[in-house]
């Protein structure tokens, strides 16, 4: 009895895991300034607030991954770009929509950008 609990809790603890840090597929990663996005798709952001006022974008839906569960019928298209902070924050929000009907099509992350220059800016100095 006891082995089979422990059996049932360790693969409970594994689907945990792998649902936050296993990478979900066909996710693209989206430069807005440069590409264009079709009219129907819907940006949404699933950053906390902080991260949001910090760095942020405009045009979206902003809905925190903590509120997304009980306000997800907000979205009005089914067609979704995500603004992230980090990919487990991707996992959860794709894996999430995806069961609730939507096609998440890709993902923005703008502070993956700032990162990025100023690791350029550290390399030429």
């Amino acid at each position: 009895m006891l082995f089979f609990f422990v059996l049932l809790l360790l693969i409970g603890l594994l689907i945990f895991i792998c649902e936050r840090v296993v990478p979900v597929n066909g996710i693209n990663y989206f430069d807005l300034e440069s590409d264009q996005l079709r009219k129907e798709v819907v940006l949404v952001d699933v950053r906390d607030y902080n991260g949001a006022t910090k760095l942020p974008v405009e045009g979206v839906i902003h809905l925190p991954f903590a509120y997304i569960k009980r306000h997800f019928r907000e979205i009005k298209s089914k067609e979704v770009v995500l603004v992230v902070s980090d990919p487990i924050l991707l996992n959860l929000s794709v894996r999430f929509l995806r069961r609730k009907g939507f096609h998440v099509i890709g993902c923005y992350r703008p502070d993956h950008l700032v990162i990025q220059e100023s690791e350029v800016k550290q390399v030429k100095a």
